[in-house]
């Protein structure tokens, strides 16, 4: 099955809480980064997860918020740090591919955006990724 979501990053499943309806799911990525995905408890179950599981996260990258500044308090709990390797641009959309270490990461922003944030590749930039945006596959 294809799918058309731009990040597709195989990891191996740290750590599970589960709750009565919504299960969080501590996961390490091959770079390093630990992340977290919320899923339903019933998803928890129908897939069969187990810790040290390796699973697929799945999210579009118009749910990877990206800045320039690492020092501000976000309640976005995923946050990881990479350097831009391309960015492709049109009119109104741009996409900034980022380089995590052994993961890339690719964010969907508008163009006026990255002009204003005068992106460029090679800029380091924190990425922010909400735990309810991230689907995992098995």
């Amino acid at each position: 099955m294809q799918i058309s979501a731009r990040n597709q990053i195989q990891c191996n499943i740290e750590h599970i809480e589960k709750g009565k309806m919504n299960s969080s799911i501590s996961i390490s990525l091959k770079s390093g980064y630990q992340i977290v995905s919320n899923i339903t408890s019933s998803s928890l179950h129908s897939l069969k997860l187990q810790k040290n599981d390796i699973i697929m996260i799945l999210f579009k990258s118009s749910s990877v918020v990206l800045s320039k500044e690492n020092s501000f308090n976000i309640s976005i709990k995923n946050k990881l740090q990479g350097k831009i390797t391309k960015i492709i641009t049109d009119e109104t959309d741009s996409e900034i591919i980022l380089d995590l270490g052994e993961d890339i990461l690719i964010s969907t922003i508008s163009t006026k955006e990255v002009k204003s944030m005068s992106l460029e590749v090679g800029d380091t930039l924190n990425a922010f990724i909400k735990p309810s945006d991230i689907m995992i596959g098995k």
